[in-house]
């Protein structure tokens, strides 16, 4: 029974060409095949902390980038938020939702990109979990048994030469794995930068030899930061950071002081 009241709202919401959500206590179009999603979103169960981070770091005149924007949800609510956002999501049967939600709200203000972010150009296989692609679990990082597809991957410093995105205020990297590359390669313009940044690590996902030394390659560079705290807006140490990141997924919420708190 619960099944076929789930399929009749999904298939009611399908003619109307829509489902309405509340992102971050805002009204927003949302594509009808998430629903179960949107509706967790809606009752403040998905993320809190990330909206309430984003909120707070994003102004009228900012330039967000989210790494690992799936089918949109942080994109959406940054993009009313924002004076432009990039939206970077790899996995095509994710961006195809991607798209579906940032033209339902119309939301001109926002370069999405079908392509992952890392330390250099050229194709790559993207891999599923759970037997799936399209879910927010996808990663560069193989994966035996699990369904691939090629992808494009775009070196950091190939995307700022062809992008010119001036100074970015706020970035939001949640990319299960592929961030232990991409932020190595970011080192430069962080360290001269600081920009607000919403960091999901995910150590997990490297093989266990190697996770102490590439946990310690990521968070050197970000030492520059003034304020680091967990996702509950805690003051960590770095040190304490780096023991719960080798004992399973985290966030890590990093500003310079000037807008975050």
């Amino acid at each position: 029974m619960r099944r076929l009241i789930r399929g009749t709202a999904r298939l009611l919401h399908r003619v109307r060409g829509y489902h309405p959500a509340r992102i971050g206590g805002e009204r927003f179009r949302t594509d009808p095949d998430h629903i179960g999603f949107w509706r967790d979103v809606s009752r403040g169960r998905w993320e809190p902390a990330t909206f309430r981070f984003l909120e707070r770091s994003l102004g009228p005149d900012s330039v967000f980038a989210d790494v690992g924007a799936w089918i949109g949800p942080t994109t959406l609510f940054a993009a009313r938020r924002s004076r432009l956002v990039y939206g970077f999501e790899p996995d095509h049967d994710a961006y195809r939702y991607f798209l579906w939600n940032l033209r339902l709200n119309a939301l001109a203000n926002v370069v999405p990109m079908n392509a992952a972010l890392g330390a250099e150009t050229g194709m790559r296989r993207l891999y599923g979990a759970g037997g799936r692609l399209g879910t927010s679990q996808s990663s560069l990082l193989a994966a035996a048994d699990q369904p691939s597809m090629p992808v494009l991957s775009i070196a950091w410093r190939d995307w700022l030469e062809i992008a010119k995105p001036g100074r970015i205020d706020c970035i939001k990297m949640d990319i299960e794995g592929g961030e232990f590359e991409l932020l190595p390669a970011m080192r430069a313009q962080l360290e001269a930068e600081r920009p607000a940044l919403h960091l999901s690590l995910h150590a997990g996902r490297l093989p266990e030899r190697e996770r102490k030394e590439r946990l310690a390659e990521v968070l050197d560079p970000l030492r520059v930061y003034p304020s680091w705290r967990n996702e509950a807006g805690e003051p960590v140490t770095p040190e304490a950071l780096a023991s719960v990141a080798l004992a399973g997924d985290c966030v890590l919420l990093l500003t310079n002081g000037s807008r975050s708190r």
